[in-house]
């Protein structure tokens, strides 16, 4: 039987995102942005897809440029499962460009709506030395114009 989940809360979900702001919330306070793009794509189905990446980093640089660019980027793809009425997303990764996530790896994200706006939260982990949260914030697209690559208000 196929999976259609259209039918139940998650409707608000399915679509594509453009990263409009990624950012890391340290416990302490102290708040970093992250220079990063990307989309995020949820269908009825069932599936999802999620790239982010820094903006024209992998395109040019020297090897360590590349290297850090990488470092920041995320792609992977899979199956998702949405809790609205406990406000998370569990994203079952199938597979990913880097070994982190790796295949297999479920992927937990409180998320929420604002105006047009979706925001998906890690939990708190370890970034080196630091406790922190990861914050997305992804806006619907409406209208794609591939001319511009821009979002388009109806």
């Amino acid at each position: 039987m196929e999976k259609d989940i259209s039918k139940n809360q998650t409707t608000r979900l399915i679509g594509a995102w453009r990263l409009v702001s990624s950012e890391i919330r340290e416990v302490g306070g102290e708040i970093t942005l992250l220079d990063t793009e990307g989309f995020i794509i949820y269908n009825k189905q069932g599936f999802m897809s999620a790239q982010q990446f820094k903006p024209d980093a992998l395109a040019k640089g020297t090897p360590e440029e590349i290297k850090s660019a990488f470092e920041v980027s995320a792609s992977y793809y899979g199956t998702y499962e949405a809790n609205m009425d406990k406000g998370y997303v569990v994203h079952h990764v199938e597979n990913s460009m880097f070994p982190n996530p790796k295949a297999g790896t479920d992927i937990r994200r409180s998320l929420k709506f604002s105006d047009n706006n979706l925001i998906l939260t890690t939990p708190t982990m370890q970034l080196g030395e630091r406790k922190a949260i990861l914050v997305f914030v992804w806006e619907r697209i409406i209208k794609f114009s591939p001319k511009t690559g821009q979002n388009k208000k109806r």
